[in-house]
Parts: C-alpha cells; structure tokens; sequence
C-alpha cells in the first residue's frame, strides 16, 4: 500500500501531510486549534517545528488514523468529478482518481465504472 495524494487533514490535534511522489508525511501541532471551514489551518513557520517521516517509518500509533483517513479520501476522490462533459443525450464525469467515470443519459439510465 501507498500513500496517498493530499493536501492535509487534522486529525485530533496534529496535522498530517503526505505526497504520493515523495512518499514523506509531515506531523505538526498547529499554532491555532480551532478549525474553521473557511480558513486552512496554518503552516508552521519554522522547519523544525514539525516531524517528518518517511512512509515505512512511520509510527504505529498513527497508522489507524491514517488508513482511516486513506479511506475517507479514496471514497472522496470517486465521488468527486474532475471532468465534466455533456452532451445532447448524456453527461459524463471522470471522477479525481481517473479510474472511475459515470455516464447519466436524460432518459433516466445511468452507466458506472470503478
């Protein structure tokens, strides 16, 4: 298993980031715990004030928390369109992970892959 491609999540009270082509992730407490929709939580200003692990060294406490949210973002990525075309009798959806598309016809029928 891989990581997965994100911009971040909060879990509890660290922050958690991961890149797929890099396979780091970077564990930090934020300055400000209140967690608004609005406005991302913010970056730490200095480089030592977070963790970095590599994939495979990552600890196990962590790892529940991780494939829980690995879950949520696979589920989120085919669910969410990342193209979009329609047509005279269709519209059709790639969804962001590439792998799954949707195709919906205006007579009611409806075609999935993934």
């Amino acid at each position: 298993m891989r990581p997965f491609s994100l911009h971040s999540w909060a879990i509890w009270w660290e922050e958690i980031q991961t890149k797929e082509s890099t396979l780091k992730i970077k564990m930090y407490e934020p300055k400000n715990t209140f967690v608004d929709d609005v406005l991302p939580l913010a970056l730490p200003k200095d480089f030592l004030e977070a963790t970095y692990y590599h994939y495979r060294d990552f600890p196990k406490p962590y790892w529940k928390r991780y494939l829980v949210a690995k879950r949520f973002v696979d589920c989120r990525q085919a669910k969410t369109p990342k193209l979009f075309k329609s047509g005279m009798n269709t519209k059709f959806f790639v969804m962001e992970n590439s792998s799954d598309y949707r195709m919906d016809f205006y007579n009611g029928c409806s075609v999935h892959e993934g």
